[in-house]
């Protein structure tokens, strides 16, 4: 029997010195080894010590969160500047794609589809008044959208723990595409016609968000953005001078995010 408490005591022994090594460690543990001395009784009942070298490991907070990132983006932006005039707010959809360089900066590309709506007093009846001094009462329908395509550089911050949210700033250069139409027809008459503009203008863009995951690749990415278009002025077709002019778009978007590989 004593022969057999000093074989149970033993296995008790290198029993609970395996679980010492793979019991999961605070994440500010750090890493690198600790020496620790584990005491149990044996069988007998006397004291038994044995030393181990102990290799606590936590996540590797000097690594990025991501090698690669895809976000599908809703939101909402509100117009401002004379570019926009007459244009007042609407809702937008964006996809973006980020690849890490290094644990804190990374390049990406955006595309962005914005819908803007138009002032009341531009929009439904209306008085127009013609080079002649005749006033009309006309219909005007408008349809405007923005397409927007972007080169990103981006700033983030390296993440604490897996689940910890990770912080990020990007700038964006690129163009946007503005494709507004009028419909307009007489009050009273069928008199009418379509008015289209499409161009094509160097844009701006800035974000600042974060993305909180939910897991180990995936997340919910929320972010405030601005970004600028417009004229540089200059001088029309017909010899019309026009004035530089600027346009702001202000906007809030949320947006899922799928990340792939880590370590950078």
């Amino acid at each position: 029997m004593q022969c057999f408490n000093r074989w149970f005591g033993r296995t008790l022994l290198v029993t609970t010195c395996l679980l010492w090594i793979t019991l999961p460690t605070p994440a500010n543990a750090g890493e690198g080894g600790a020496s620790e001395t584990l005491s149990l009784l044996d069988g007998s009942g006397e004291a038994s010590q044995t030393s181990l070298q102990v290799r606590r490991v936590s996540y590797p907070i000097n690594q990025s969160r991501f090698r690669l990132a895809l976000s599908a983006y809703v939101g909402y932006s509100m117009a401002a500047g004379e570019w926009f005039d007459g244009l007042t707010h609407g809702p937008m959809a964006q996809g973006e794609i980020r690849a890490a360089l290094n644990r804190t900066i990374y390049l990406g590309g955006s595309y962005r589809y914005q819908v803007l709506d138009t002032d009341a007093d531009i929009t439904g009846e209306v008085i127009v008044e013609d080079e002649f001094g005749n006033l009309t009462n006309e219909f005007w329908s408008w349809d405007v959208s923005l397409q927007e395509y972007m080169v990103i550089i981006g700033f983030m911050s390296s993440p604490a723990s897996r689940t910890a949210p990770v912080g990020y700033i990007e700038f964006g250069f690129g163009g946007t595409y503005h494709d507004i139409t009028l419909e307009f027809r007489e009050v009273g008459t069928n008199f009418g016609g379509t008015s289209e503009t499409k161009e094509t203008k160097f844009a701006f863009s800035t974000a600042i968000g974060g993305i909180f995951p939910l897991g180990s690749q995936i997340g919910i990415d929320f972010q405030g953005n601005m970004r600028i278009t417009g004229d540089q002025g200059g001088t029309d077709a017909s010899g019309q001078t026009f004035e530089q002019s600027n346009g702001f778009l202000w906007g809030a978007s949320l947006g899922v995010v799928l990340m792939f590989g880590e370590g950078l």
